[in-house]
């Protein structure tokens, strides 16, 4: 988990200084902005992106990187985005809201991967 946690950590480093983060304006456009990723969709009209984050026992899902890019997109709050991190396989579901009325939740297992749920309210 401790080597997950630094790739995650050095992933979002890299997406924020090469742009990929940027000003949210819909999760449509995080989603093209972020190349339209496996296990990334869109639903409710454009209010809510689900990422299916790829598990170790999955064969499709997003990749990490795309996960990343997702979560910077939107402008996910670093805390929010530090406890998306330490969020383990015995802590269920964890939800919060930010911004602008977005309500985000996400739960995490090896088997499953990081599994992200966000909705502009």
């Amino acid at each position: 988990m401790k080597k997950l946690l630094g790739i995650v950590a050095a992933t979002l480093l890299a997406f924020t200084l090469t742009g990929c983060a940027g000003k949210f304006e819909t999760f449509q456009k995080a989603y093209d902005k972020c190349g339209s990723p496996d296990g990334v969709t869109i639903s409710d009209e454009g209010k809510t992106i689900v990422i299916n984050g790829l598990g170790e026992d999955e064969y499709y899902g997003a990749e990490l990187y795309d996960v990343i890019c997702i979560v910077n997109a939107v402008q996910t709050p670093d805390y929010i985005i530090g406890n998306m991190e330490t969020t383990n396989s015995m802590m269920g579901r964890q939800t919060d809201t930010f911004g602008d009325n977005i309500d985000v939740s996400w739960s995490y297992h090896p088997d499953n991967g990081l599994d992200i749920v966000y909705h502009k309210n």
